[in-house]
């Protein structure tokens, strides 16, 4: 399918639907002094007058303009004057990845899906994966952006748009203006604008494919408040994980009800029964603490995810700088080739406005604000202020921090038995159980009876120094650390590439 006419010596794009392909991946091939962009896309990916796109964004649909802003989530490409302008999410929990070879040109997505165009894999054998996709927290002037393939590098995309100019691919940045957020007014104005918006491009009836939104909620800060400006996209439905890591409870279905949202209530503990999607989950990012998800896979097909992740950089109260999109983890990164699988976009409310990170936490900060801030080391007075004033009681959220996540690294948490099989018989065909393996796991057993052994003599924590002992942060790591977890990323990038073969 050949893109609309253009004007003579202007680019076009060869669309060509893969059927077997994750609903909202594409992978784009250009040739140096070319005038055909060929893109490879799966069904769910929107085709334009003058390009194509997995995205939602604050303007009209059918301009799809979306180049032309930094409220996007998604991505996609689209024709410019010069050649073709590719359009990344504006967060840090999607990116583009591409690759160049001989003057030919690679641009997708999806990792998985590059690497299969390009032919290329990644080092099974190198151990270092979590700490490469890790650095994006350190902010967009100092993640790495290079990722090492067997057909050469592949530079991976936060944030900023690619442009192709007919004969090469290069970073532009995207178009940010400079909001004045001065007040607590101003910045929930802006907020519940923006969500009005996105919400009139997601539900375009010009759309092939429909969106509905769908917000995450627990009883912290981050997620009640994305959900309470979210209902100006036309929110309706939310997603709580009735327990939380620990097997606390951290059903926010209470908090949902009272804002007027229909609660689906998902469990974190199904997940590890999604044998067919935690692999995607752990291929986006080397860690997957997001695939917890998995259980809710059928809820998030179609959706517009809205969630409140990195919220901790905009909304706490602290003079810490977060400057060029900095974080303190990487949550929300692993739903990256998770997302294209299912078929929903993700929506994380913190990163509108998040390069004015240092106004909004200023907001936080204020004298207008105080009555919203409370004693604790726990307080995001912006958040608090938006769902009280949505009519949330106050004690119902944000008494103390909790989490969902997943932790592959901790040996307590491991994979379910027919992913682990398949696992160590990938480890065995890459050579990787031998004697270096069995002393590793063998070493990691010593923390683990020492701990056992400081229990036992103190088994109701009533000698100080015991007790202290036992709870130490480095024991407690060696003695429950999976050392097989290095290489949990080459293999699950291997199953989730097999979608795409």
């Amino acid at each position: 399918m050949k893109s609309a006419e253009q004007a003579p010596g202007a680019m076009t794009w060869d669309y060509r639907l893969m059927d077997g392909w994750p609903a909202l991946a594409w992978c784009a091939r250009l040739e140096a002094g070319g005038a055909t962009g060929r893109v490879l896309h799966g069904p769910g990916v929107e085709i334009l007058a003058d390009g194509f796109c997995e995205a939602v964004w604050d303007g009209d649909f059918a301009d799809g303009a979306f180049d032309r802003t930094d409220l996007v989530f998604g991505s996609g490409g689209r024709l410019a004057r010069d050649g073709a302008v590719f359009v990344s999410s504006g967060t840090t929990v999607d990116r583009l990845h591409w690759h160049e070879t001989n003057g030919t040109w690679t641009i997708s997505n999806s990792l998985a899906a590059l690497l299969v165009e390009i032919g290329g894999t990644v080092d099974a054998a190198d151990r270092g994966w979590f700490r490469f996709f890790e650095s994006i927290i350190h902010g967009l002037d100092a993640y790495e952006r290079t990722l090492a393939s067997s057909a050469g590098p592949v530079t991976l995309t936060y944030f900023q748009n690619v442009s192709w100019d007919g004969t090469r691919l290069r970073l532009v940045s995207k178009p940010i203006p400079q909001r004045s957020l001065e007040s607590f007014e101003d910045y929930a104005q802006f907020l519940e604008s923006s969500l009005a918006a996105l919400g009139e491009n997601l539900s375009d009836p010009r759309r092939k494919y429909s969106l509905r939104p769908l917000a995450t909620v627990s009883t912290g800060y981050d997620s009640p408040a994305s959900a309470a400006v979210g209902r100006s996209a036309g929110l309706e439905e939310t997603l709580s994980i009735a327990r939380g890591r620990g097997d606390v409870d951290d059903d926010g279905s209470k908090i949902s009800a009272r804002l007027g949202l229909t609660p689906i209530v998902g469990d974190r503990a199904e997940a590890l029964t999604h044998t067919e999607l935690i692999p995607l989950f752990i291929a986006s990012d080397a860690k997957g603490e997001d695939l917890y998800f998995a259980g809710s896979g059928e809820h998030l097909a179609g959706r517009f995810l809205i969630s409140g992740y990195s919220g901790s950089r905009v909304w706490d109260t602290t003079d810490v700088s977060y400057a060029g999109l900095r974080r303190g983890d990487q949550s929300g990164l692993s739903h990256t080739e998770a997302r294209l699988h299912l078929g929903y976009l993700h929506c994380p409310v913190p990163f509108l406005a998040g390069t004015q990170e240092a106004e909004i936490r200023r907001i936080g900060r204020s004298a207008e604000m105080k009555p919203w801030s409370v004693a604790s080391d726990y307080d995001r007075p912006v958040c608090r202020r938006i769902v009280e004033e949505a009519g949330v009681p106050g004690e119902w959220f944000g008494q103390d921090k909790k989490a969902a996540s997943v932790l592959l690294f901790d040996r307590r948490t491991p994979l379910p038995a027919g992913l682990q099989a398949d696992f160590e018989q990938w480890l065995t065909h890459h050579g990787l159980i031998n004697p270096v393996w069995k002393a590793r796991r063998l070493l990691t057993g010593i923390p683990r009876m020492i701990l056992r052994g400081l229990q036992r003599f103190d088994p109701d924590g009533r000698r100080p120094v015991i007790g202290r002992l036992s709870r130490e942060g480095r024991l407690q790591r060696y003695a429950f650390q999976e050392p097989m977890f290095d290489y949990l990323f080459p293999w699950a990038l291997d199953r989730a590439m097999q979608k795409y073969r």
